[in-house]
C-alpha cells in the first residue's frame, strides 16, 4: 500500500467515522426525541387520567349527594304518609271512641227502657185486672218510693185495699235463686 492509497483509506475511514458519528448524533438526537415524546405522552396521559379520575369523584360525589337527597325525600315523604296515617287512626279511633260510648250508652239505655217497658207492662196489667190469686185490690199505684231518707229502694207497683198493701219489684231478668236474695234484702 502506498502513501495515496494509505492517505485515501484513512481518508475513507475518517469519513465513515464522521458519518458514523453523524449516525449517532442523530440516533441519540432521535432517541433524546422520541423519550421526550414519550415523556410528554406519559404526561398527558398522567392529566387525562387525573382529570377523569377528577371527572369520577366528581360524578361519585354528585350521585351520592343525589342519592342522600332521594333518601331524604323518601324519609320526608315517609314521615308525612306516618304522619297523615296516625291523624286517620286518631281520627278513626275517636270516631270508633264516639261510637262505642254511644252504644255502650245505647245498650245501657235499652236495658233500662226494656226495664221500664216492662214495669208499664205489669202496672198497666194490674190496671185492668188489680188481683193477685184471691186478693183483690182497690188502687194501683205506679212507681213509688217508700221512704224519703233513701233507705228503701222504690216500689215498681203498689197494690191497695183496705186489708192488704201488695209492694211488687219487678225484673226485666230474673233467677229463681234471685228471688230470695232480693227478699233477704229487704227489710
Amino acid at each position: 500500500m502506498t502513501d495515496i492509497e494509505l492517505k485515501e483509506y484513512m481518508a475513507e475511514t475518517a469519513r465513515q467515522l464522521r458519518e458514523l458519528k453523524d449516525q449517532d448524533a442523530e440516533y441519540r438526537a432521535q432517541r433524546e426525541r422520541d423519550r421526550a415524546k414519550h415523556e410528554e405522552e406519559r404526561a398527558e396521559y398522567k392529566k387525562q387520567r387525573e382529570k377523569e379520575r377528577a371527572e369520577y369523584e366528581e360524578a361519585r360525589r354528585r350521585e351520592h349527594a343525589e342519592y342522600e337527597e332521594a333518601r331524604r325525600r323518601e324519609r320526608a315523604e315517609y314521615e308525612r304518609q306516618r304522619a297523615k296515617s296516625y291523624a286517620q287512626w286518631e281520627q278513626r279511633h275517636a270516631e270508633l271512641e264516639r261510637i262505642v260510648k254511644k252504644a255502650s250508652s245505647m245498650i245501657g239505655n235499652h236495658s233500662q227502657n226494656v226495664g221500664s217497658v216492662t214495669e208499664y207492662s205489669f202496672y198497666t196489667a194490674f190496671c185492668n185486672h188489680p188481683a193477685i190469686g184471691n186478693i183483690h185490690f182497690d188502687n194501683v199505684l205506679p212507681h213509688i218510693r217508700l221512704d224519703r231518707s233513701h233507705t228503701f229502694p222504690d216500689a215498681d207497683v203498689v197494690l191497695l185495699n183496705d186489708a192488704y198493701c201488695a209492694i211488687v219489684e219487678i225484673k226485666y231478668k230474673c233467677h229463681p235463686g234471685d228471688v230470695q236474695l232480693f227478699a233477704d234484702r229487704r227489710p
